[in-house]
């Protein structure tokens, strides 16, 4: 029994992601990873002019690469066929947004985020494990390449407040935890975080957050601070669980057909999901 040399080389970069990862969560390796402690020291704040009621597309794991260019044809047929009075004005990117990290990688979601802009809405992503881990970078490529190229930020409205975290490395560390502590809580607005990796997950520790007492914590913070919503990707599967004063939503993978679609009324402090399969 023998492997080509491809097999080879992608067991061991899965191998080597498995164990920067698990490194990581642990806080064995230091800052030579660049790790989620380098990434995401601060959270940077930018507002927006969204107000009363608005559709937002929620994506996951749009994997673009080589071999995938482009979303499925369903789903810009799908935005086609929207009416123009309810066309979305955001759309929200779960992380994964390149499959293995590398520059043209992004040129092509710069190239997809530039469609969005030309179809009326703006658009917002965050890291996922893939890139962070696939390429070797720990992320540089993206934060260079991605705006508005923060690993941690807020987008507020006048009533309403949008938290991108930082968790590719399965843990949201302690500085960008500070950082979310502090400004969640001086901030009276409702508010939905995007995340990459699940709170919770049905399945195995492998897609959610690894250190239990940081989940704890961050389950405290949402709870206590007006969190309504708690968007995630990385299973590639739709899951939704009540967390008691807030909704968790893993949104399935966008590269095989699948978003969400999530109304807001602002004004009255309103929120609905709906999730969108185009599989067969």
């Amino acid at each position: 029994m023998y492997f080509k040399f491809k097999s080879i080389e992608k067991i061991i970069t899965v191998m080597c992601a498995m164990l920067a990862t698990a490194c990581t969560s642990d806080g064995i390796l230091n800052g030579g990873l660049f790790s989620v402690e380098d990434r995401a020291t601060e959270c940077k704040n930018f507002e927006a002019d969204f107000s009363e009621s608005y559709t937002v597309v929620i994506l996951s794991d749009t994997h673009f690469s080589s071999s995938q260019k482009r979303l499925p044809e369903e789903y810009y047929k799908w935005l086609d066929e929207i009416p123009q009075e309810k066309k979305p004005r955001l759309c929200l990117v779960l992380g994964d947004i390149a499959n293995s990290g590398l520059p043209g990688e992004y040129e092509l979601y710069n190239a997809f985020v530039q469609e969005m802009r030309g179809r009326g809405m703006e658009v917002y992503g965050i890291l996922g494990n893939h890139d962070v881990f696939e390429s070797g970078d720990f992320g540089r490529n993206y934060l260079s390449a991605v705006e508005p190229n923060a690993a941690c930020y807020s987008v507020r409205t006048p009533r309403l407040s949008y938290y991108f975290i930082d968790t590719a490395d399965d843990v949201v560390g302690q500085s960008q935890y500070s950082a979310l502590e502090s400004q969640i809580k001086a901030d009276s607005n409702p508010k939905i975080i995007l995340s990459h990796v699940p709170l919770y997950s049905p399945t195995t520790m492998f897609y959610r957050m690894k250190n239990s007492l940081e989940r704890a914590r961050l389950l405290s913070l949402f709870t206590k601070n007006n969190v309504r919503l708690f968007l995630c990707g990385h299973m590639h599967e739709y899951h939704r669980y009540d967390m008691g004063k807030f909704e968790e939503i893993i949104v399935s993978i966008a590269a095989e057909g699948n978003w969400g679609i999530l109304t807001v009324d602002e004004s009255a402090g309103k929120f609905h999901y709906e999730n969108i399969s185009q599989k067969k």
